[in-house]
């Protein structure tokens, strides 16, 4: 008789035991995972780095098994170990248990039986019975239950074969994220035959709601790979009443380990089908690019008068440019956004936005390829945008940089593409910027003497192909040079002063001209030289309240700052934007900013930092006033102003910003600009939103803006609002409203109902905008993805 509880390693006397024991605890383990994963039909397998650990740990003839049991003994005559009564083989965090395991250790076959249960940190396989061959690696498993804590999955074989190497056969299986012994959900197959790294097939697949089978397909096939796996991916489907009924299918071809690929096809009964592709690569986290495009040959053109035989205008009535028809029937977008590291530690950046037309983008908003799940893809990779979908000039530029701890540079060729001008052969009056050199510096001090001193400085060279007047500038290079020297000091305990001197000198080369003017030579240099001075002074002062453990610190600081900039007759230099036509300026502006500050102990983390305990600081409002005073304006003397009706205003608007942030789930935010000649209100926009821990939230906002001219209709007055509310724990319903208060239009309208079970969720969605109505519906079984939506949503709160 043997103790009951001894370590099995192979420098040891009972090497070959231990070794046995190894390989088949191994074995096992992987014929299970491994296995029994391919039955879902749906599932990845575990990774190849994951598993090719578990084999090294498994393997590692170093590392001894632990075996402990009631009772452990060696049968001399069958030549066999029999191990009874909670038996357990331990390895670093893999684990056997069972009531019963015998091991032949002459022929390499192990049995168990009784209780079964093989861990691998989180993840379990329970089973009654295992017969195994360690030697040919075959053998089967009866009644085994997979557990994957990563996806909850939980996934049952009644029959599990192991044919070779890396092949296996399954006569039934099924699986499902649900928990209990009868779940919502699962997907049985019949008859499965498996390749690790290569194909599977099975007969008799079916998708099951709890004991009613809902779909059915006689036979399937599919890669078995441990990386990522070509093939479709989830389909979408919906309906509106501008695109009709359509479906989208995407299709993911996995080409190596740093680049892949997404082919789609969307089919719309109303406009023909769109194909689109996107690939993207990840050399390194800092060198890496997307690229999409999309193609339609568009079956319905705007010809605003319904000519197309559909007896509809397909045109956008809010759309900038929409007076102008959309005839082609071409349709595309392109773009992409890269990023590469060069050598020197400077950086490149390439992005391209190209469409077709003025309308492209707003029939595409949604769906797999349409603006507002592209837009949200590359803000969340690369952190740009893209313009808007209505935005009718779109920006493509290729950008070098490089920072110091002081100084950047940035030099970059921008591209302004005017999608209306371009399409209707229009002239195009854009200015592009080709090349745009920056060069700054940060705020530092001038060697070792009281003086400061910041730098903007830019070259540009500037082109445009048109312009709306005769005898103007189409070809520019303009040299822009503006350092600013500070001397800072304190007047006394309670008072800071920083004056300022600026000094700019400005270059342009003029090359060409739309039509050169008399008296003027292309090719000449112009200069402008100019100083500006300004004056900062501020106070601050402070009180902290004591509330027990917390303290709130409330900063006053009061500022008035003076800036000059003397008056200079500009008419003569080429103009293309606002540096070329620098307005003289002598101004004061007061203002005052409160801070409130709470600090209180970090309860987070139980364990103090050395020195004292943690402590958590939140800004939990801040309120800032001011007015500025043009002294120029007050010394203007026009009677013909007078006569026109306009007075002298030398006082701007007061203007008031106000944010309150008391804890996680509040925020509120406000800003207005009050006229104190008109006694009424410029401009003002007003946000909050307000959320709890059960997840229900609610952000509402306004924005108004007086209009100052009725023809352009230039005002701005909307109002919209979102919510959340958490009906039961399982039961969710969203909406969405936004209305122009000017024209009385409403934006948008859209209302949810979600229904999140623990393992299921059914959406169900209606959006109403400005010229389209959808209908949607998505499904989305938990670990395995979603079918069916044809709106995209996000979350309807944090889009606001």
């Amino acid at each position: 008789m043997l103790p009951n509880a001894f370590k099995l390693n192979p420098n040891q006397g009972a090497g070959r035991h231990a070794r046995s024991l190894s390989i088949q605890t191994a074995t096992l383990v992987l014929l299970c995972l491994q296995a029994v994963l391919i039955t879902t039909l749906l599932i990845r397998p575990p990774s190849k780095a994951w598993a090719e650990d578990m084999n090294k740990s498994l393997n590692d003839p170093d590392v001894p098994w632990h075996i402990v049991a009631d009772e452990l003994s060696y049968d001399d005559e069958a030549k066999v170990y029999i191990a009874e009564g909670d038996v357990q083989i331990s390895k670093a965090d893999k684990k056997i248990t069972a009531d019963h395991i015998r091991f032949d250790h002459e022929n390499m076959q192990v049995e168990a039986s009784g209780n079964i249960v093989v861990s691998s940190g989180e993840d379990k396989i329970s089973a009654d019975s295992l017969n195994f061959d360690l030697e040919k690696e075959q053998g089967q498993l009866s009644n085994s239950r997979l557990y994957l804590k990563r996806n909850n999955f939980y996934i049952w074989t009644s029959d599990l074969k192991k044919t070779g190497i890396d092949s296996y056969q399954a006569e039934k299986a099924s699986v499902t994220t649900c928990d209990g012994d009868k779940p919502d959900w699962k997907i049985t197959g019949r008859n499965l035959n498996v390749t690790i790294e290569g194909y599977g097939y099975a007969y008799h697949a079916a998708f099951w709601v709890k004991n009613i089978p809902v779909f059915y397909s006689p036979w399937v096939g599919f890669p078995v790979k441990t990386k990522r796996q070509t093939g479709l991916l989830t389909p979408r489907a919906g309906y509106s009443n501008r695109k009709g009924y359509e479906y989208s299918q995407p299709f993911f071809w996995a080409i190596n380990k740093s680049s892949d690929a997404t082919l789609y096809l969307q089919a719309m009964t109303e406009r023909g089908n769109k194909w689109g592709a996107e690939y993207r690569y990840a050399l390194t986290p800092s060198s890496k690019g997307t690229t999409m495009f999309d193609y339609l040959d568009d079956r319905r053109i705007d010809s605003a008068t319904g000519d197309d035989n559909s007896g509809r205008d397909w045109g956008y009535e809010e759309t900038e440019g929409d007076d102008i028809l959309r005839t082609n029937s071409d349709r595309y977008w392109f773009r992409t956004k890269n990023n590469q590291e060069l050598p020197g530690n400077f950086n490149a950046l390439l992005d391209m936005d190209i469409v077709s037309d003025q309308d492209y983008l707003t029939d595409f908003k949604r769906g797999h390829t349409g603006f507002l799940e592209n837009r949200r893809y590359y803000n969340n990779a690369f952190g740009r945008d893209l313009d808007d979908y209505n935005d009718q000039v779109r920006l493509n530029r290729f950008n070098i940089n490089r920072s110091w701890s002081r100084f950047n540079l940035n030099a970059e060729a921008r591209w302004y593409d005017n999608v209306v001008a371009r399409t209707q052969d229009l002239p195009d009056t854009t200015v592009q910027r080709l090349p745009f050199i920056r060069f700054t510096g940060s705020k530092q001090a001038v060697v070792k003497t009281p003086f400061l001193f910041d730098l903007e400085s830019a070259y540009t060279h500037f082109y445009r192909e048109a312009t709306t007047t005769l005898n103007s500038v189409t070809q520019d290079h303009r040299l822009d040079v503006h350092p600013r020297v500070y001397l800072p000091m304190d007047l006394g305990p309670y008072l800071s002063f920083e004056p300022s001197l600026g000094l700019r000198e400005t270059i342009w080369n003029i090359q060409a001209y739309d039509d050169t003017p008399p008296d003027s030579d292309e090719g000449e240099f112009q200069h402008r030289e100019m100083y500006d001075l300004g004056a900062d002074l501020s106070s601050e002062i402070y009180r902290i309240f004591n509330a027990g453990r917390s303290r709130l610190k409330h900063t006053m600081t009061p500022r008035i700052n003076y800036s000059y900039i003397p008056k200079e007759d500009q008419a003569a230099y080429p103009e293309f934007d606002s540096i070329d036509r620098i307005e003289a300026e002598n101004k004061v502006t007061y203002s005052l900013t409160n801070l409130f500050v709470h600090r209180r102990q970090d309860n987070r983390n139980s364990e103090q930092q050395e020195g004292g305990p943690a402590y958590r600081y939140n800004q939990v409002a801040r309120f800032d006033i001011g007015q500025s005073y043009d002294i120029n304006e007050a010394r203007e003397d026009n009677p013909l102003e007078w006569e026109n009706g306009q007075t002298q205003e030398p006082f701007s608007p007061i203007y008031a910003r106000l944010d309150i942030t008391p804890e996680e789930y509040f925020k509120l935010s406000a800003t207005a600009d009050w006229s104190v000649y008109d006694h009424e209100t410029v401009s003002h926009n007003f946000s909050a939103h307000l959320s709890d821990r059960r997840s229900d939230s609610l952000a509402f906002e306004h924005q108004f803006t007086r209009e100052t001219n009725p023809v352009s209709q230039d005002g701005v007055n909307s109002f919209a609002a979102a919510g959340i509310l958490k009906v039961t724990r399982p039961l969710s319903l969203t909406a969405r409203y936004e209305r122009d208060l000017y024209t009385d239009k409403d934006l948008e309208t859209s209302f949810g109902i979600l229904y999140a079970a623990q393992c299921w969720s059914l959406r169900l969605n209606y959006v109403k905008d400005v010229d389209e109505i959808m209908y949607s519906f998505e499904i989305e079984l938990s670990g395995l993805g979603s079918i069916g939506t044809g709106v995209e949503h996000n979350d309807i709160v944090s889009n606001f």
